[in-house]
């Protein structure tokens, strides 16, 4: 045998073959040669080399990231209550209180990284290494499927991938489904190529763990048996392969559904979680584009949404609130919609499509291309390539595994969920995330193919002709308007980050550089109303009540529908004691809102701090028809009442609210008060003590015993009230002045003289200021 041919031979049996491929009518060609001899016996350490290059990539990425960027130190909307979650998990709260809302696996996990002392900056960490291990399994796993060329091509592309790269950075599951995404694609490929018992078991393993992280993968599962019991041809043997498969993924996710039965009020079937009708109905609704639809009452704040779903399926239904009674709802209605606007449900469809084969620029709650374009995550450049460049290639590969549909079903399947969730929920970069794995192997094949372009002429021109096409599609979508960069939102995502940090300068910044690319790209009046509604809200927290004035008018001038600016307006214009000002405008904001009590008590308020508080009772006592449970309203009212010298009906008042609020110190307080006015000093005194057992360092609360102490002519506990309050401020006027007077009383106590029975005048100084929310109190 000649040196050539032996070299050639040995090529060729160097390559992993299924053992059964002679055998298999469905078999693709063998891989060609021409991958190259080098090529295997470098495998390893070009891989080596591609992950280290990766590696140093990402922690370039990590450093500026954690040293610049707002986002590393304050999770937003779902990151935040993955966060949350987790650190309920790790205080020891391993049960919910409701169904899950989100794939269970990653926030338990998450947890566990937190009970450990595990920070952001950790899990970040933990996510790089995810993301380095699914480089090295999609390069692994390609090269045992297909070849060398085909690995090391994978691995390359997915360490170029910029979405995945910059997901790591990120407190959500993207990491962690990417890498279960791989070994599932690993593992259904072993089986494709030789189905024995450990093999089928182990694809049971990995599909329970991924359903566990994405809940899609459900429908992966049932497609997947499809395709095993396919493969196996329906003979005895295979069946029972399949059954074990799907039995270890089943006993997998039995504890999440275990938990959903046991914590839901009725026990309901849930096998992940529950929320998927609402999410369909918000990406199919009349005014939706493709994206993030917001539904009418159902709050976009991860924390709130479900709990919004349940209260709207009950309103609009009158049913008992069940889980699955709420996503059986949305659901029938996007059901509804599809029947009566058939053609409108294929165009929304076919916009997602389009969405997910082009899309760059789009992000729901991190955008990396604003942060790379702003200079806060720079080096993420490192890691140029988007995924819509993959598209090309991935169509091209796919048509040509259309020649062997049962044995590329792994990479086909791992497609078509994410592509699916995308075209019939809504488009989201961190929807179409999942789809990368299979992806990248896909274009990987299909690119090997290409560069031996002597050999497989027709697939480079094919695949030059799909990357043409597919190419301007972002380009063209961003002349239509759409997939540009959002800089608008990023700057508001960036002040909402700052604000939670409680830097509300920062976030002041940001939220007006956000109104100004607001203004640049004439954004819905609405939105912008919005926006500066917010900012004068933060402008209010600071003190600047003339700007924050000057943003609410601007908000109003756009035509916000919201009463909430008018009644911050007139909150503040009553701090600045302009009455007559704040009337005019509570007027107009209880005309917009008539069955708002915070509203009528503020309008309340501004006439009892003209004089006029007859019209002001009128008014509070509307407003607690309105609202009977609001306390300070009651407090307010009880203040007018008092004023006009109506002390029993004050008194009322106030004992409706500690009845309410037993330790509300205020209404402890005026209670005492207003008995000792009515002669009431045993009622007095008890109500005083009630007051000081809430606050035992209240001087006004010390003054009041010791003054009604002196009344019931008790001078030496009247004394020691007066000189405790004075041990805690010892400049205290009034109970100096007391204790002086009980001095006085008691050296002349042996004469017969008696302390003066004259009630306190006036309630003394002290009771705490009313919440920030509340209706004005009138000056004491």
């Amino acid at each position: 045998m000649s040196r050539k041919k032996l070299q050639h031979d040995q090529a060729a049996s160097a390559e992993p073959h299924p053992p059964a491929a002679s055998k298999n009518a469905d078999a693709p060609e063998p891989p060609a040669p021409s991958s190259g001899v080098w090529l295997r016996r470098l495998f390893f350490p070009l891989l080596a080399l591609i992950v280290l290059g990766a590696l140093a990539c990402r922690i370039l990425i990590f450093r500026e990231y954690t040293a610049e960027n707002v986002f590393a130190d304050v999770p937003l909307n779902d990151a935040k209550a993955y966060w949350d979650w987790a650190g309920r998990i790790a205080a020891g709260a391993l049960l919910n209180d409701e169904p899950f809302f989100s794939a269970p696996l990653y926030p338990y996990l998450l947890g566990l990284l937190r009970s450990l002392g595990g920070t952001l900056d950790s899990a970040y960490i933990m996510q790089m290494i995810f993301d380095l291990a699914t480089i090295c399994v999609l390069a692994i796993g390609a090269r045992w499927r297909f070849n060398a060329g085909v690995g090391l091509l994978a691995g390359l592309l997915f360490a170029l991938l910029q979405e995945p790269a910059s997901s790591f950075l990120r407190i959500l599951p993207s990491s962690l489904e990417l890498l279960l995404m791989s070994l599932t694609w690993v593992a259904l490929s072993a089986v494709e190529m030789k189905g024995t018992w450990p093999r089928h078991l182990l694809a049971g393993v990995m599909l329970g763990l991924l359903c566990l992280a994405y809940a899609p993968a459900m429908l992966l599962l049932i497609a997947v048996v499809l395709w095993l019991l396919w493969q196996s041809r329906l003979k005895w043997s295979g069946v029972l392969r399949t059954a074990a498969c799907a039995a270890v993924a089943i006993v997998i996710v039995a504890p999440a559904t275990i938990h959903n039965w046991v914590v839901s009020q009725p026990s309901e079937f849930i096998p992940i979680r529950s929320g998927a009708g609402i999410t369909l109905r918000q990406g199919n609704h009349p005014d939706s584009l493709g994206g993030y639809t917001k539904i009418p009452g159902i709050s976009t704040q991860r924390s709130r949404m479900h709990e919004d779903v349940i209260r709207v399926y009950e309103e609009q239904t009158g049913n008992e609130p069940t889980w699955n009674g709420a996503d059986r709802y949305f659901r029938q209605q996007v059901v509804d919609y599809w029947r009566s606007n058939p053609g409108r449900a294929i165009e929304l469809a076919a916009t997602k499509l389009y969405w997910f084969i082009a899309y760059r620029n789009y992000g729901d709650i991190y955008q990396p291309t604003a942060e790379i374009e702003y200079g806060i995550l720079d080096r993420l450049r490192l890691v140029p390539l988007p995924v819509p460049l993959l598209m090309g290639p991935v169509l091209v590969g796919l048509v040509l595994m259309l020649r062997h549909p049962r044995r590329s079903a792994p990479q086909w399947l791992l497609l078509a969920i994410p592509l699916f969730v995308v075209v019939v929920f809504f488009y989201s970069a961190r929807y179409r995330l999942p789809a990368a794995p299979a992806m990248v192997v896909i274009a990987a094949w299909a690119l090997e193919r290409a560069l031996h372009w002597r050999r497989h002429w027709p697939v480079a021109i094919a695949v030059l002709l799909a990357i043409a096409v597919t190419l301007p599609l972002g380009a063209i979508a961003r002349t239509k308007g759409f997939d540009r960069v959002d800089l608008a939102t990023f700057h508001f995502q960036r002040a909402e980050a700052w604000e939670q940090q409680e830097d509300l300068e920062q976030a002041i910044e940001a939220q007006r550089e956000g109104i100004e690319q607001q203004r640049a790209q004439s954004a819905a009046a609405e939105s912008q109303a919005a926006a500066r509604v917010r900012l004068g809200d933060w402008l209010r927290r600071l003190g600047r009540l003339d700007d924050a004035l000057l943003e609410y008018g601007r908000a109003d001038a756009l035509g916000a529908e919201d009463p909430g600016v008018l009644r911050s307006t007139g909150e503040i214009l009553l701090r600045q004691q302009k009455f007559a000002a704040a009337e005019m405008v509570l007027e107009r904001a209880a005309e917009r809102a008539p069955d708002d009590a915070r509203i009528i008590g503020l309008l309340a308020g501004a006439k009892q701090l003209q004089g006029r508080r007859e019209e002001a009772i009128d008014e509070y006592r509307r407003a607690l028809e309105l609202d009977p449970d609001n306390i300070q309203v009651r407090i307010a009212l009880g203040d007018a009442l008092m004023r006009l010298g109506r002390l029993e009906e004050a008194l009322t008042q106030f004992e409706q609210v500690v009845r309410s609020d037993p330790d509300h110190f205020q209404a402890q307080f005026t209670i005492g008060m207003l008995r000792s006015r009515l002669g009431d000093q045993g009622g007095a005194r008890a109500a005083f003590e009630r007051a000081l057992f809430i606050e035992p360092r209240s001087v006004p609360a010390l003054h009041a015993l010791a003054l009604t102490s002196l009344m019931q002519r008790r001078l030496d506990e009247a004394a020691d009230y007066a000189r405790r309050g004075l041990a805690i401020d010892p400049n205290d006027q009034k109970c100096r002045t007391l204790l002086e007077r009980i001095r006085q009383f008691q050296a002349r106590q042996s004469g017969g003289d008696r302390p003066p029975e004259t009630p306190p005048q006036g309630p003394p100084e002290g009771p705490p200021a009313r919440p920030p929310d509340g209706p004005p109190e009138a000056p004491r």
